[in-house]
């Protein structure tokens, strides 16, 4: 445990928002995230088709990556979390799909392929 990178007051938060909303569905504005294994609503597949069930979260103090595989759809879990009615106040998003970040306070989770595990994107580092 000891190898584990600090995680901020507010990470903790948008990771603890993020997870319990693992089986959010909502039928009509499409958006599913299925525990993160399987699309609920049905939808076709993802358009670039990817085997496997990668999932990789890591980072450190206000600033965390998740990556994965195939489901739920980017645009998914960006919408559970800023969902006028199911979402978490005062989280905002940034990003085209399928690279997004999530942001609450201080703390910005990118959020991006599994494709993308060499390159980071989130929060533009101040110059």
């Amino acid at each position: 445990m000891a190898s584990i990178p600090p995680v901020s007051d507010d990470m903790q938060s948008l990771l603890a928002g993020l997870f319990v909303r693992g089986r959010l569905r909502f039928a009509g504005q499409a958006m599913g995230l299925g525990n993160w294994w399987y699309d609920p609503l049905d939808r076709p597949d993802l358009s670039e088709p990817v085997r496997g069930d990668s999932r990789r979260l890591w980072g450190a103090g206000d600033d965390w990556q998740l990556l994965w595989e195939q489901y739920p759809y980017p645009g998914d879990v960006v919408a559970s979390l800023t969902d006028p009615f199911a979402g978490m106040a005062g989280v905002t998003a940034d990003g085209d799909d399928p690279f997004y970040s999530v942001a609450l306070g201080s703390a910005c989770l990118a959020l991006a392929p599994w494709s993308a595990r060499r390159t980071r994107r989130g929060r533009q580092s101040a110059a």
